[in-house]
């Protein structure tokens, strides 16, 4: 019931971290482990972000701060190889890292895959040893997957909405040329497109005088 419920409740949403925000307290509601934490994986910079935390242990990291390296930590393997993986004791495995005042004592990672491609981690951490039995991975194997369509049609609705305010700046900057006759009007309006169309921090135009 549970998950049918959360897939509906996903359904629809298309903001990233709304979605990863859904997902980690509903987990943790049901079935209360320690921390539930979604990371995003960008591969141009070899970071994965922390998108969403909840659980008892909800404080450990600053959300909107956090991110680490695609290779580091359990996480980052799981990034890395595209495969889950399973710990029953965070005491004898090599790449585990603790992040937080609360003992982790087992936990299980779970790639987020769309085509083969991962795209995010899905972390789910316990205080308990030995406290995912095959239903608890099950059910989390499901969410998982649910969670990869939905942030995958959030990702395309994002690039095409961002797409149409490119477009929609670059009509702006061909009416501009066209009707402004104030040079220095012209290029303040340039300007402020340019930042608009690629999404920067500032612009400037330099113009050059034989």
């Amino acid at each position: 019931a549970t998950l049918n419920q959360l897939a509906r409740e996903i359904t629809g949403v298309l903001e990233i971290k709304d979605l990863c925000n859904i997902v980690a307290k509903r987990i943790g509601l049901a079935f209360g482990y320690l921390n539930v934490s979604i990371l995003t994986a960008n591969w141009t910079t070899r970071r994965l972000i922390l998108q969403a935390n909840a659980g008892i242990d909800v404080d450990f990291v600053t959300l909107s701060l956090y991110s680490q390296a695609i290779d580091e930590g359990i996480v980052g393997r799981a990034a890395q190889t595209g495969a889950m993986i399973i710990v029953n004791d965070t005491r004898e495995h090599p790449d585990f890292i603790q992040l937080g005042g609360n003992s982790i004592c087992s936990k299980v990672v779970i790639p987020l895959k769309v085509n083969e491609q991962v795209i995010g981690i899905l972390n789910v951490d316990s205080g308990q040893y030995n406290a995912f039995d095959d239903s608890d991975v099950a059910a989390l194997t499901t969410v998982a997957d649910q969670l990869a369509v939905a942030l995958e049609k959030a990702r395309l609705f994002a690039e095409t909405h961002q797409r149409a305010e490119q477009l929609e700046a670059l009509r702006q900057v061909s009416h501009d040329l066209t009707e402004l006759r104030h040079v220095d009007t012209l290029l303040r309006q340039i300007a402020e497109r340019a930042i608009q169309l690629l999404d920067g921090d500032g612009c400037g135009i330099y113009l050059y005088r034989p």
